[in-house]
């Protein structure tokens, strides 16, 4: 058996730019439009978060493993971490167990987070099967437009949503994302360049 992983990411219905900001943005004062904003925010903050690899607002995910595979470290996708609520495992005998979140540490930065066993510790023995860890966490910049609109971090993000939502306006044609994002690319810069993921597991000599 070779390393496999999945995941389930949450999803929200909040949105990291309100509607008012983005009719705002596009001077647009008519209510007639608010659903067709909506949907404009929508598309481009997939778009964004599809392309930067980055969790916008504050979700829910579960990461899926098939074993520790004796990593040095193993990997999040999707920061920036807010917090991992539990990982359990399949042990040898079948049985699923919760790891003492006593026996393992993280470490989180705005790129990628990682666990690991505590110092002194080592990793659960698990059963060889799909689906034999589970890592509950996460990540997000906030739970609101708001929260987001206050951290420089996310600044740039939102810059970009927006930036799309007028060009959509602009245009009132049906909708080519990926055409739309390369004639943003010029103008956001490395924004929507993501840092390469791989896999989870890191092994360091």
């Amino acid at each position: 058996m070779n390393p496999t992983w999945s995941i389930n990411r949450g999803s929200s219905s909040t949105l990291p730019v309100t509607l008012q900001e983005a009719k705002d943005f596009c001077y647009e004062d008519r209510s007639t439009q608010d659903a067709e904003f909506t949907n404009f925010i929508r598309t481009a903050t997939a778009e964004v978060e599809r392309r930067s690899k980055h969790q916008l607002i504050t979700g829910s995910h579960t990461l899926y493993l098939n074993g520790f595979w004796g990593a040095t470290r193993i990997k999040l996708p999707w920061p920036p971490l807010v917090s991992i609520s539990s990982i359990s495992y399949v042990d040898t005998a079948g049985d699923t167990q919760t790891w003492s979140s006593s026996l393992w540490v993280f470490e989180k930065n705005r790129k990628f987070s990682y666990f690991m066993p505590a110092y002194n510790e080592q990793w659960p023995q698990t059963r060889q099967q799909r689906d034999a860890v589970s890592v509950s966490f996460s990540s997000g910049y906030g739970t609101t437009a708001a929260i987001l609109a206050a951290d420089k971090n996310a600044a740039a993000y939102r810059q970009a949503i927006l930036t799309m939502v007028k060009m959509f306006d602009d245009q009132r044609s049906p909708i080519v994302t990926g055409a739309m994002v390369n004639e943003i690319k010029p103008i956001l810069g490395d924004l929507l360049r993501p840092i390469p993921f791989g896999d989870p597991w890191v092994w360091e000599a």
